[in-house]
Order: C-alpha cells, then sequence, then structure tokens
C-alpha cells in the first residue's frame, strides 16, 4: 500500500511446485489432496512469499460476489478474436471488439484463458486487475459493510474475518476515492512480490 500498486500475478493449475511431505505436484493436486492450506504452502514455496489471507469461491460463490460488487452492468473487456469455445464444462461465445460481460460470462471467460497457455494467464490477470479498478469505487465505499458481508457469503472457505475488514476498511475507502494514484498490473514473476 505504501506504494501505491496492486499487482495481480495470474497461476496454472498445472504449475508444479512442492507443499509439505508431499513431492513435486502440480499446484491442482496440492489443493485436491491437502485442500486450501497445501495448495497455500505451494504456492508460498514456489514464490518465496508469504500469503497474508485468501478465499475461495465456487463457480456460483464467484458470480454472486461479482454480483455484489457491479452497480454498472457490466466488466467492460477487449477481445482481440472471435472466441468460440466448447467443452464438457462450459461454453463461450464473445464477437471480437470492446464487449461488456455480466459475471457468469466473466467466469467463463477466465476459465477459458486459464486454459490458453501464458498469454491466457496474461489475460487472466488483467481481467483481476480490471476487476480491482472497478469495484473498489465509491459505489462499494458508500455500502461496504453489506457489500463485504454478502462476499464473505459467496466464499467457500476464507479466512477473512470481519476484524481484517473493519481493521481496513479506511484505507479500502480511501483507494475508492483517491484510486487514480494507485496503479493495477500485471506481474507473472512471484518472486516480485517477497515483501520485508
Amino acid at each position: 500500500m505504501n506504494q501505491k500498486k496492486f499487482r495481480v500475478c495470474s497461476l496454472s493449475a498445472n504449475t508444479i511446485a512442492k507443499a509439505g511431505d508431499n513431492a513435486l505436484l502440480p499446484l491442482k493436486d496440492h489443493y485436491k489432496n491437502g485442500g486450501i492450506q497445501h495448495l497455500k504452502e505451494a504456492v508460498e514455496n514456489l514464490g518465496g512469499i508469504k500469503i497474508n489471507k485468501y478465499t475461495l469461491s465456487p463457480g456460483t460463490g464467484f458470480q454472486n460476489a461479482i454480483k455484489a460488487v457491479e452497480k454498472t452492468g457490466g466488466l467492460k473487456v477487449y477481445v482481440e478474436q472471435t472466441v468460440n469455445f466448447k467443452n464438457e464444462r462450459f461454453s463461450l461465445l464473445l464477437p471480437p471488439g470492446e464487449n461488456t460481460i455480466n459475471a457468469e460470462t466473466l467466469l467463463r471467460y477466465l476459465r477459458y484463458n486459464a486454459l490458453q497457455g501464458d498469454r491466457g494467464l496474461d489475460t487472466q490477470a488483467k481481467l483481476m486487475c480490471d476487476m480491482l479498478e472497478k469495484y473498489i469505487d465509491c459505489a462499494n465505499r458508500e455500502d461496504n459493510e453489506a457489500v463485504f458481508e454478502q462476499l464473505i457469503n459467496s466464499t467457500r472457505k476464507t479466512d477473512i474475518r470481519s476484524e481484517d475488514f473493519h481493521k481496513h476498511r479506511r484505507t479500502l475507502q480511501d483507494i475508492a476515492v483517491s484510486k487514480s494514484a494507485f496503479s493495477f498490473s500485471v506481474d507473472q514473476n512471484l518472486n516480485t512480490f517477497i515483501t520485508d
């Protein structure tokens, strides 16, 4: 916060890391075998960083979280080429150019990009930056307690508590008012997230 920067790193579920007594495994296997704690430890080991807080939202929970903070009709995304994708889990159709997408389409677009290699991970991280920049705003600042409650109710697992919200509430309000003083960027090198 002293640097007034938001940085986002998006990792592939297939990234290999170590957690606990497990051998080197993909992140998705750490989660499957040991839950969020093993996944957290694997990411910490991968980047040499400390994760202070986490949250996990299933598909509908993620959509509900976005609906809780969305006040203006959707997130604007720019798509270079037509996206026409379908697999056994979901389908996605987006025309080229600027699109305004709702929570359901945003989740599908994030999932789609997770399957597109490094370029898709960059797009995924950029989407997260856009979400932070858009949703930490004055409209949500005014209704912050209700928004926090809706966000927490949308999660399946989190170690964020009401005390955390109240401790950092003023900071979030300040960010909403002076957002132009902050930078939002993609940084796909976890090692740069090391803090003293």
